[in-house]
């Protein structure tokens, strides 16, 4: 059901061919398979077995196992671990930043700032709710400096307007393992896109430091973070702090040019 919703094709229903779905992520086309297929074909039981579906995929956080790893030539970088920050050894060459899969839906930032690195390397979780942009284009991905981060706010999570919302906001903190704290981010998802075609990748290959810069320019250790999904707001859909925002757990790594 999977290969014939996402490649499309025809025979099934008829000779006129179905469309189809490249864009939409394997995580958001495997939630709509389960909610139709979920249904409850009776029509007074459609609608609520679909919802019951929905809120059960929407409230079970995902890709708590996305991990991060760097690679040059092919092979491992050598790393040291400090608390949550591995320090990556590496020749100043290009090298690769890669995720468990896609469907961890990465994205980048770098921090020239060493303070605001350690900021978000406190906060395991954090939503991009507030001052979210996206940086870069496909004619960066091959860029490590796109746009430093700012990433501090002054909101907290705090004073949520009802009882059903701080419920909602304990119940995903539970989940996750960690309250999402919203900060201003600076990130690229480019560096995950396939630059020919638009294919979301699972790595992002890093052979420049910035536009007209080659990457043996180099002279300091660069703090990154990776985000991945960690799950989906819906927790907290009458919360305006929230709303129809991603939650992202931070993966900080530090690269050390040599």
């Amino acid at each position: 059901m999977f290969r014939k919703v996402r490649n499309g094709g025809s025979g099934v229903w008829g000779a006129v061919p179905e469309p189809p779905n490249p864009i939409i992520s394997d995580a958001d086309l495997r939630l709509l398979i389960r909610w139709i297929m979920e249904m409850d074909v009776t029509p007074e039981r459609s609608s609520w077995t679909a919802n019951q579906a929905s809120t059960r995929a929407e409230n079970s956080p995902v890709h708590n196992s996305c991990t991060v790893t760097v690679t040059q030539g092919g092979k491992a970088a050598p790393s040291r671990q400090f608390g949550r920050v591995p320090y990556y050894s590496l020749k100043k060459e290009p090298f690769r930043i890669e995720v468990t899969s896609t469907e961890c839906e990465p994205s980048l930032g770098v921090f020239l700032n060493v303070d605001d690195f350690k900021y978000v390397v406190e906060r395991p979780v954090v939503s991009s709710t507030i001052g979210f942009e996206m940086s870069g284009s496909r004619d960066t991905s091959d860029i490590l400096l796109i746009r430093s981060e700012t990433p501090r706010v002054s909101e907290e999570l705090g004073g949520l307007p009802s009882a059903k919302d701080r419920e909602a906001l304990n119940k995903l903190c539970g989940a996750l393992g960690s309250c999402p704290q919203p900060i201003r981010a600076f990130r690229t998802y480019w560096s995950f896109v396939d630059a020919e075609n638009g294919e979301k990748m699972s790595y992002a290959n890093i052979k420049r430091l910035a536009e007209g810069v080659s990457i043996d320019r180099i002279e300091n250790d660069i703090p990154v973070v990776v985000y991945t999904k960690a799950g989906h707001s819906s927790y907290l859909y009458n919360n305006s702090i929230l709303q129809n925002a991603h939650v992202l757990r931070t993966h900080p790594i530090v690269l050390r040019f040599r």
